[in-house]
């Protein structure tokens, strides 16, 4: 229960972190993208006015009754997924000619998805770090410490995988996955080379 609690408080202000960057570098992307393209890539993604309007107002707690609420996370999960769309039509509607002009545009997109980058990634260890605590404890049930959290090269699927393909044993005595015997069909082919 009190991991759950602090998962919620922590995916709260990594919403309302990640909004605030976002809300940031979209406002000087959409002030390089051509309004028509923009308002055509908001029809094209359900984005209304209200919907902009409502993502623009970010988190603060000061908005909600009960910060520590489900209904609230949700809400601020909404209103993220909104602005990351909103941030994606303004990359679409960036134009690109190959003149001069297109360097700016797009160094300043570039230097924004590489902040987000900075962002995103500063929010998902965090939450990380939380997921991936277990508590350990005694025989009788007193908590003794807290793990170490594991890396982002640990949850990585490659990680998860084992070395070699788990197979049934062949059953005419050929190497199976982690054994050291040689079957002697094995040693006769070695001997003939």
């Amino acid at each position: 229960m009190r991991r759950c609690i602090r998962l919620r408080k922590a995916l709260r202000n990594c919403f309302a972190d990640a909004i605030q960057k976002y809300s940031q570098v979209s406002a000087v992307i959409k002030g390089f993208a051509e309004a028509l393209d923009l308002e055509k890539y908001y029809d094209i993604y359900d984005i209304s006015d209200l919907d902009s309007a409502d993502a623009s107002q970010g988190y603060k707690e000061s908005d909600f009754e009960d910060v520590e609420s489900l209904r609230t996370l949700k809400i601020v999960a909404a209103r993220f997924h909104t602005i990351r769309k909103m941030f994606l039509c303004s990359l679409l509607a960036l134009e690109a000619n190959g003149e001069k002009s297109d360097f700016l545009r797009w160094t300043t997109a570039v230097e924004g998805l590489r902040e987000l980058n900075e962002a995103t990634k500063d929010c998902y260890e965090r939450t990380n770090a939380i997921l991936s605590e277990e508590e350990c404890t005694s025989s009788n049930g007193r908590r003794l410490a807290m793990c170490v959290p594991l890396t982002r090269h640990q949850l990585s699927p490659r990680s998860r995988l084992p070395k070699c393909p788990s197979r049934p044993a062949a059953r005419d005595g050929a190497l199976s996955c982690g054994s050291s015997t040689r079957s002697p069909q094995v040693s006769e082919v070695s001997r003939r080379n």
